[in-house]
């Protein structure tokens, strides 16, 4: 595995969100270093999507501050083009079939040689069957499966999930936990809102 030529690190503050006006989450603080996973953990209603999307430079944060470091140099700024986030529900077109979606991502981003790796991309997160098969047909699992497949191919260094696990079996958790791993290996960043304790070697931020 090839490490990531630019990595990043993270650091939290006093963060606070809120959701429709109202406040859903307040004093997350953590330090991240390039290769460090986090979980973040917490009841349903406690601003784990809300920090998520703090952090992904979607949602600003109604108090507090995060910087990113790159090679040591901090940046006030979110480096979008470095992140790939996985919302809780799924992005996926529902007419098109899992290949198609493989197709896709590898001409979004840029990697057409991938192309021909479809099959092996496909195989890797078990839909290995379903090659032709609608995204709207695939069971719930299936389909963050399928999700993980992109993060897969666009190869950024920064993941920011929201419940990679849900609905899937203990063989799908898994899987996810190893690619987390592999993307620490390799220097990225990993941040994991989930309710379930995923197997990695991280710490936890408990909110709400």
């Amino acid at each position: 595995m090839e490490p990531f030529p630019v990595k990043y690190g993270l650091h939290a503050s006093g963060l606070a969100g809120q959701r429709g006006g109202a406040p859903v989450y307040e004093g997350a603080t953590f330090d991240l270093e390039p290769g460090d996973a986090l979980q973040v953990r917490g009841p349903n209603g406690a601003g784990k999507s809300t920090l998520l999307m703090n952090l992904a430079g979607l949602v600003p944060p109604s108090d507090g501050r995060s910087s990113w470091r790159v090679e040591n140099q901090e940046t006030a700024e979110t480096p979008r083009e470095a992140i790939s986030f996985m919302a809780h529900r799924s992005a996926l077109e529902p007419a098109l079939t899992v290949r198609e979606h493989v197709s896709f991502w590898c001409a979004h981003y840029r990697n057409p040689n991938l192309i021909e790796n479809q099959s092996a991309w496909i195989q890797a997160v078990n839909l290995n069957g379903y090659d032709d098969t609608p995204a709207g047909r695939l069971s719930a699992g299936q389909q963050r499966r399928l999700d993980l497949i992109r993060l897969m191919i666009a190869d950024r260094p920064i993941w920011i999930l929201d419940e990679p696990t849900a609905f899937v079996d203990a063989a799908g958790a898994r899987h996810v936990e190893q690619q987390i791993e592999r993307q620490k290996q390799r220097g990225g960043l990993t941040i994991v809102a989930t309710h379930d304790r995923l197997d990695i070697d991280s710490p936890e931020l408990t909110i709400g």
